[in-house]
């Protein structure tokens, strides 16, 4: 099945529905092979599938990547036309002691990390960095001053 909403938006979204009772779905990661439980009132329609192409599985709320833990979740929020790309965001800054640890958490893994502009994020995502997801499913946003109010967001690139 293809599911939406995900988030990255882009990210591969096929996976294996593993199993179904009265209150759970069990779906499977078809790349990773990682198992994320859905509540079953949250699956709001079941597209079949059409031409030889993957069935749709459509969410009342979302499916998101965590970047530390490196696993898939599902996320009760449902996301607005304007966060379907890159998910919900919340403030943070450069110098919050969260971020501390994250920065911690991430050079453990031998990942990079940087603030960028937004209006970057198609350049730094084409040259394989990813935006962070913290564990509550939001990325970091930081507004900041400039030449023009702007904001930056929070990225990685596993090594």
């Amino acid at each position: 099945m293809r599911v939406s909403s995900i988030v990255p938006a882009g990210a591969g979204d096929v996976f294996h529905v593993m199993s179904v009772d009265q209150d759970l779905v069990v779906l499977k990661k078809a790349t990773s092979q990682q198992d994320v439980d859905v509540p079953l009132s949250r699956v709001a329609e079941v597209l079949p599938s059409a031409n030889n192409d993957y069935g749709s599985l459509a969410l009342s709320g979302r499916l998101q990547w965590t970047s530390l833990p490196k696993r898939w979740k599902f996320f009760p929020e449902a996301l607005s036309g304007s966060e379907a790309s890159l998910g919900l965001g919340k403030i943070s800054s450069p110098h919050d002691p969260h971020v501390a640890e994250i920065r911690a958490a991430l050079e453990r893994q031998d990942t990079q990390y940087c603030w960028d502009w937004v209006f970057n994020l198609g350049d730094r995502i084409g040259a394989n960095w990813q935006v962070f997801y913290d564990d509550d499913g939001k990325y970091l946003r930081y507004p900041a001053q400039a030449a023009t109010p702007s904001e930056q967001i929070f990225v990685i690139q596993p090594r």
